[in-house]
């Protein structure tokens, strides 16, 4: 069980219209993907999910310090994901 202090996720995902058809892959749906969005991890929580090892230690560093907040603008345009402007592989 994991309590997290304070940690919200707004996303909004677009798929564009008439792009894509039954000839082609499923997995190039990923390609029409248009996602926006802004996930904020209180301090606390950050400590803890990084402690947990839930991902790499330069993921985290991509936030943007806000107070007692991290801030993390995620985009997915054409299967190209960024985070606070700057692209990840």
């Amino acid at each position: 069980m994991l309590a997290l202090k304070n940690v919200s996720i707004d996303t909004h995902v677009e798929i564009a219209k008439n792009n894509y058809t039954d000839k082609q892959s499923p997995l190039a749906i990923v390609e029409l993907l248009d996602v926006t969005s802004k996930v904020k991890i209180h301090k606390d929580d950050r400590a803890t999910l990084e402690s947990l090892g839930v991902s790499v230690p330069e993921d985290f560093a991509l936030g943007k310090e806000e107070g007692e907040f991290f801030v993390y603008d995620i985009l997915v345009k054409k299967g190209v994901i960024s985070v606070n402007g700057k692209p990840i592989q």
